[in-house]
C-alpha cells in the first residue's frame, strides 16, 4: 500500500522501538517465521484468515505469549478504540486510482511502492491517470468515519470534480448508514470508477453485489 512515511513494506517484520526505566531500543525483528512473539506490539492482520495467519499465531502460542490485536480492542460500550484510520483510506484510495490507472492500459496494478511524502504520492497518482482526476467518478461507502474521510481527502487532492454549489457536478459519492438502508444490490457500485469499502463489519450483513447484478 502506498504511504508518507518510510516504514517497512512488510508488516510482518516491523520493529519498533520502546524506551522506559527499565529498557531502550529495537524489539527483536520478527522477520524469522521460526522466532517466537512474546511481549510484543506489531501490526498484523491475521484473525481472517490472511495467508500465512496460523504460522504467525502459532509463533505466540509457542511462546505462551499475549497477543493484543488494536484492531480488536474495545472499550465498556463496545466501541474500538484503535482503529484503522484517515491514513489508511487516504492510502487505499491512491491504491484504487492506480488501479483504475493500470486497468485503462490494459494492465494489472502493479507493485506499490513507498512515497516520500503525500505530496509526492499524490503528484505520482494524477500524473499516472493523465494530470488529474477529472472525469472519474468514485464511491466512497463509511464516508463519515475516519478511514472514509481520508478517501475523500485523496479523492479531492487528485482532482475528482466535487459539488459545491446546486447543479454542478459530484464525482465524489459519499454514503454512509443512511445510504446503505436501502435496498439491495447497489448498481451504484459498478457505476463508478473507483469504488472505496471503508466500513468495519463485527456481523453478517446483506451483500452489496449479487452475481446476477454483476453479471448483467
Amino acid at each position: 500500500m502506498p504511504g508518507s512515511r518510510s516504514s517497512s513494506s512488510a508488516m510482518s517484520s516491523v520493529s519498533l522501538t520502546i524506551s522506559n526505566s527499565k529498557r531502550s531500543g529495537p524489539l527483536p525483528s520478527c522477520r524469522s517465521p521460526s522466532s517466537v512473539l512474546r511481549n510484543s506490539w506489531i501490526p498484523l492482520i491475521r484473525y481472517k484468515h490472511q495467508a500465512g495467519w496460523t504460522d504467525v499465531l502459532d509463533r505466540f502460542r509457542r511462546a505462551n505469549g499475549t497477543l493484543y490485536d488494536l484492531e480488536f480492542l474495545t472499550d465498556a460500550s463496545g466501541r474500538r478504540v484503535a482503529a484503522f484510520g484517515f491514513h489508511a483510506g487516504f492510502a487505499g484510495a491512491a491504491a484504487g486510482a492506480l488501479a483504475l490507472a493500470a486497468a485503462r492500459n490494459g494492465k494489472p496494478l502493479g507493485r506499490l511502492e513507498l512515497y516520500a511524502n503525500e505530496q509526492a504520492m499524490v503528484s505520482h497518482v494524477k500524473e499516472t491517470l493523465g494530470r488529474s482526476g477529472k472525469g472519474v467518478r468514485a464511491l466512497v461507502i463509511g464516508a463519515l468515519g475516519r478511514c472514509g474521510r481520508g478517501a475523500i481527502d485523496l479523492l479531492r487532492k487528485i482532482g475528482l470534480d466535487e459539488c459545491v454549489l446546486p447543479f454542478t457536478l459530484d464525482d465524489i459519492l459519499k454514503w454512509d448508514l443512511a445510504d446503505t438502508a436501502k435496498s439491495r444490490p447497489f448498481q451504484e457500485i459498478l457505476d463508478v470508477d473507483i469504488f472505496a469499502n471503508c466500513i468495519y463489519l463485527s456481523s453478517s450483513i446483506p451483500p452489496f453485489l449479487t452475481v446476477p447484478v454483476e453479471l448483467a
